[in-house]
């Protein structure tokens, strides 16, 4: 049987997302809330598998951000590059989505006063030219705007 090779040339383009959300909370608790507590409010409609049970980040180099649905079952979504325990990690996602392909997300936390901090966001991605670029765009904005914003904030509001 002949061997079939399929090759398609995309044009791309680098995206660049920095926004920063403030919390009245420590930077110790909203590292605790990003690395540990992070299966207690990122779920779906934010997972890529529909069935996922868990979301896991091992803060560590090489650790794992993952989807599990039980068992054996699951998503290995990115891997961390880089932390500095308490203060910043770094993310290579190796799971893009139609129209995004590989990119890098990075938290760090910046204390404010006694009980606030500062997460800043920066997420690199390099996106496919055309016209599902501009709702691709707005679909990172938005996933971030709704994980962060809303879920995170309401999780550390309520989880003390």
């Amino acid at each position: 049987m002949p061997h079939r090779f399929q090759s398609t040339e995309v044009e791309l383009f680098e995206f660049l997302l920095e926004d920063e959300f403030e919390f009245s909370a420590t930077p110790e608790r909203v590292w605790q809330a990003l690395t540990v507590d992070i299966g207690s409010w990122w779920k779906a409609p934010y997972t890529l598998l529909s069935d996922t049970e868990e979301v896991r980040l091992e803060a560590t180099v090489g650790g794992r951000f993952m989807e599990s649905c039980g068992g054996e079952d699951g998503a290995l979504l990115g891997l961390v590059t880089e932390i500095v325990r308490g203060r910043l990690i770094r993310i290579r996602i190796l799971r893009p989505r139609a129209g995004i392909f590989p990119h890098e997300v990075c938290f760090t936390l910046e204390k404010q006063s006694d009980d606030s901090c500062m997460l800043k966001l920066r997420h690199e991605s390099w996106l496919k030219r055309g016209e599902h670029a501009e709702i691709s765009k707005h679909s990172i904005l938005t996933t971030w705007q709704a994980v962060l914003d809303d879920r995170l904030r309401k999780f550390l509001s309520t989880a003390g």
